[in-house]
C-alpha cells in the first residue's frame, strides 16, 4: 500500500475526479504569523488557521469496501479532536482512494509535530506535520547549525 499526505488551505473536487489545491503547503511545515490569535481559537493564548485541508490519497488496496477513520494528535501526543469517521469508500480493481478533511479554522495550541493517524480498515498509516511561528527555527535545522 502507498499514501499520500497533502496539506493546502483547501482541497476542492472537480467534476472530472481530480482535486485542486489551493495554498499548498509543499514541505509540510506550517508557519503561523503572529497576528494569526483570533476569537474563534477559543484563547487569546491560541493561534487559529483559518482553513486547512487534508489530502490523504492511498493506493494499492484490495478491490471493495474499506473504512476509514482519523485522528490528529498535538505535540504532546493528545489527541487533537476527537476522531473523524472519514466513511467507507468503495474501491474498484487498481483504483485508488482520496480522503478530503477539512478544519475550519484549525486550532493551535502549541507549536511542533502533529501526527495524522490514518486508519484504513485495521491498518494505522501515520504521517507527520509541523506548526510553527513566523521566525521559530526547525528543531533539525538549529542542531546543524
Amino acid at each position: 500500500m502507498k499514501t499520500k499526505f497533502l496539506i493546502a488551505d483547501e482541497f476542492r473536487l472537480e467534476a472530472s475526479g481530480r482535486h485542486i489545491g489551493i495554498g499548498l503547503w509543499p514541505d509540510d511545515v506550517l508557519v503561523i504569523q503572529n497576528g494569526a490569535r483570533s476569537a474563534e481559537a477559543g484563547s487569546d493564548q491560541n493561534y487559529a488557521i483559518e482553513r486547512l485541508g487534508f489530502l490523504i490519497v492511498v493506493s494499492g488496496l484490495e478491490e471493495g469496501t474499506h473504512k476509514f477513520r482519523g485522528t490528529i494528535f498535538n505535540p504532546s501526543g493528545i489527541a487533537h479532536s476527537p476522531d473523524i469517521d472519514l466513511g467507507d469508500l468503495e474501491v474498484a480493481r487498481g483504483q485508488s482512494a482520496s480522503v478530503v478533511l477539512s478544519a475550519k479554522p484549525f486550532v493551535v495550541t502549541e507549536f511542533g509535530l502533529y501526527r495524522f493517524d490514518l486508519q484504513v480498515d485495521s491498518l494505522l498509516i501515520s504521517n507527520t506535520f509541523e506548526v510553527r511561528l513566523k521566525g521559530q527555527i526547525q528543531k533539525n535545522e538549529a542542531a546543524a547549525e
